[in-house]
């Protein structure tokens, strides 16, 4: 005996001298509880036989999934055969059974067409858009989408004209005259032919430009040429500067200045009408060559209150030409150039006539 364990063996006995000396008991711990008794599971219950038999499958070997899936769809295959064959002979006594070899050629044929469909899907190649990253995985390649081609532009209106075209009246004294209309248009007195807008330079050669209208939701082509060959096939009039230029000209302008909104500012303040989706100008070359609908009340009161014989911008003109003392000062082109632009643009050029009617003869 260790050393270690004699002095245990000591200690032990001290300890139960002093406990009996000290009067104290020995006690000992209750036994644990007995465990429960485990459960008896049910036996499980017998598979429900089938109600309905069939001595085909009953007489058929059952499948090894252990062997080759070619040697099992063989397998399965001949003997699902041959029962059908026996069942039929068993049962129905048919005379028109089939014969071992003509059941044998059926079943290679069979055979070799399954087996031509495997070797076909063993020698599957991946389409062009999958290629290999390298590590057995397959990466599909974004689709390219096929670009659409632009859908033609609309087809352009060819107005209906109701109306004979307006005469040309010059009175005595007059150095320049207007156009007159039918009757029931007598105060629509405009000075200006829709060519003479086209050759002095107005809307700094943007008017009939290609654009999109978010009034038609789609685009408008170029199309002043609905309109007479005459009115702008001319020496002073270049169509891609006066007529058609995608950016503001000012310097064709007859008066050299802007002075003219956008499209676009003038579709926002409601202006535009479906008819004529580029606004006035357009309204009145269609209204010149006999058109007439129903918008045409609007658009004159619109010239009216503009460009008329007290419109606000020819007003602010006469105006401006009073307060600089010229006696010529309505023939004074660098008097007020923008009022002169914008009144041009409705087919309005300030007469002398026009001034005194307004302002008072002229040196009275």
């Amino acid at each position: 005996m260790s050393d270690y364990e004699a002095q245990r063996l000591a200690n032990i006995a001290a300890n139960r001298a002093m406990m009996e000396k000290l009067g104290i008991k020995r006690t000992t711990p209750p036994p644990p509880p007995p465990k429960p008794a485990p459960k008896k599971r049910a036996p499980p219950a017998a598979p429900l036989e089938a109600s309905r038999k069939s001595s085909r499958i009953s007489l058929a070997p059952r499948p090894s999934y252990a062997d080759n899936s070619k040697d099992v769809s063989a397998r399965q295959l001949s003997h699902a055969s041959g029962s059908r064959s026996s069942s039929r002979h068993h049962h129905h006594h048919r005379n028109d059974h089939r014969s071992g070899s003509q059941l044998s050629t059926t079943s290679s044929s069979t055979l070799n067409s399954r087996s031509n469909t495997d070797r076909d899907s063993r020698s599957f190649s991946p389409p062009p858009s999958l290629h290999n990253n390298g590590n057995g995985n397959e990466i599909r390649e974004p689709r390219k989408l096929r670009k659409l081609p632009a859908p033609p532009p609309p087809p352009l209106e060819v107005p209906t004209l109701t109306a004979e075209r307006p005469t040309w009246v010059l009175e005595e004294g007059q150095e320049r005259g207007y156009w007159k209309f039918e009757e029931g248009y007598e105060g629509f007195t405009p000075n200006l032919s829709p060519e003479e807008l086209m050759r002095f330079g107005s809307f700094g050669g943007m008017y009939w430009r290609s654009f999109y209208s978010s009034i038609l939701d789609q685009d408008v082509p170029e199309d002043f040429t609905e309109f007479p060959a005459e009115w702008y096939r001319s020496p002073d009039i270049d169509d891609d500067t006066y007529l058609t230029s995608q950016d503001y000209l000012p310097h064709i302008n007859r008066y050299k200045i802007k002075a003219s909104q956008s499209i676009e500012d003038w579709e926002k303040q409601g202006w535009i009408r479906a008819q004529d989706p580029r606004g006035w100008c357009q309204w009145y070359f269609r209204f010149f060559l006999g058109r007439r609908t129903e918008d045409d009340a609007r658009q004159i009161s619109r010239w009216a209150g503009c460009a008329g014989p007290r419109g606000r911008f020819k007003t602010a003109l006469i105006k401006r030409i009073t307060e600089s003392k010229n006696p010529e000062g309505w023939d004074d082109y660098t008097i007020s150039p923008i009022h002169r632009q914008t009144i041009q643009h409705w087919a309005v050029i300030l007469t002398k006539e026009d001034f005194e009617a307004v302002a008072g003869p002229i040196g009275s």
